[in-house]
């Protein structure tokens, strides 16, 4: 028994050796091979090429980077991490081209760091897609708003065109008119006659009588009413109180004028012309009765 465990401690001990002197025999391989590699690298040709080749390298990667800087810009992300990169970069090109000064573990090193930038390159390649996703998404928000705001905004146009409809129809309905007017013929003895046609005899005096139709829409209160007389030679004749009246703008003149209280009901208002006219000119005279928004109603009679 106590052979068996003398002869397997032996094997143990063997192939611990064996290991030992295989690990060291690797190591001084490697580290031959390093030396050979860097003392090759070492000679001009060589670092020149591969310096040249690493520099070509990370020169694509700037203007990869680059691009990726302006589709970022322009999707709207942030470029400050990507502009310090190839802020770097740009440093490390101006170190490669300074060839004699360059060691060969910072060429390593560099050489390691291109693999990182291209990691960065396809990184940012996930994140363009993502944002390219979220405009997709917010453009397609923005259209609802718009919609929303256009639908919002003809809401209002058409209210407000209504609106416009319906205050003029307040305006013109809120317009005093007149529903008739009629003429009475008074003799010196007082009797009276109605029509429209008179004999100058019997026309002493004058009666001009309008009817104010009812209307609601008009605030109660006063209203100016005056007529105007025309000959018929188109002439304005006046009584004592003849005068002119502002109407829209312009000066309109008048044979009579009085105001009257508008209580929104039907009224009857009255004027009396005398004058002897009538017996010398006889012919077509013409009545209009009128306020300060124009002409109420008008009618002729003849004198005959």
């Amino acid at each position: 028994m106590k052979d068996s465990s003398k002869k397997w401690l032996a094997a143990a001990g063997i192939i611990i050796v064996l290991l030992s002197i295989g690990l060291v025999v690797t190591y001084m391989y490697l580290r031959q091979a390093q030396m050979s590699e860097k003392q090759a690298w070492n000679t001009n040709s060589q670092k020149e090429a591969e310096l040249n080749t690493l520099y070509k390298k990370m020169d694509s990667l700037e203007q990869e980077l680059q691009k990726r800087v302006d589709e970022v810009a322009s999707l709207g992300g942030d470029i400050s991490s990507l502009k310090n990169v190839i802020a770097q970069i740009r440093k490390e090109k101006t170190e490669l081209k300074q060839q004699s000064e360059v060691q060969y573990q910072r060429y390593k090193n560099l050489e390691v760091k291109t693999s990182g930038y291209e990691e960065l390159i396809q990184l940012k390649d996930a994140q363009i897609q993502e944002l390219k996703l979220q405009n997709i998404a917010l453009a397609s928000e923005n259209s609802n708003l718009k919609q929303n705001k256009d639908s919002l905004s003809q809401k209002i146009d058409n209210l407000e065109s209504n609106n416009s409809r319906l205050n003029k129809k307040l305006k013109s309905a809120a317009v005093l008119k007149a529903q008739s007017l009629e003429f009475f013929s008074i003799a010196d003895g007082g009797k009276e006659r109605t029509g429209e046609e008179f004999k100058a005899k019997h026309l002493d005096m004058l009666r001009i009588t309008v009817v104010l139709a009812e209307n609601t829409a008009i605030d109660p209160g006063n209203q100016t009413i005056a007529y105007r007389l025309v000959s018929p030679e188109g002439a304005t004749l006046t009584n004592a109180g003849g005068g002119s009246l502002n109407v829209a703008g312009k000066q309109i003149s008048y044979t009579d004028i009085k105001d009257v209280l508008y209580a929104n009901k039907s009224l009857s208002v009255s004027f009396v012309f005398k004058d002897d006219i009538f017996m010398s000119k006889k012919g077509i005279y013409k009545v209009i009765v009128f306020n300060e928004q124009g002409d109420l109603i008008q009618k002729t009679f003849l004198v005959k």
